[in-house]
């Protein structure tokens, strides 16, 4: 039962190498942006990233592009 002790990056990554076998380039577009973001948060804070984390970077990312989609309908 590998997967219930899977932590969220260990999901992103493994949800990132299946939407490259599978080609689904705007899942893989996506997940490389979150992979980016999440990459520079753990450069930033100078240790591996915690689940709590990740949730926060991951919530922070959701609004800034709720807020872009928004701004662009308007």
């Amino acid at each position: 039962m590998r997967f219930l002790s899977m932590t969220i990056i260990e999901r992103i990554e493994q949800d990132f190498k299946e939407a490259m076998k599978a080609k689904q380039e705007v899942v893989l577009s996506t997940l490389r942006l979150v992979r980016t973001a999440l990459k520079n948060k753990q450069i930033e804070i100078q240790h591996p990233l915690t689940d709590p984390e990740v949730t926060a970077v991951l919530k922070t990312m959701i609004k800034q592009y709720q807020d872009a989609i928004s701004d662009f309908t308007n």
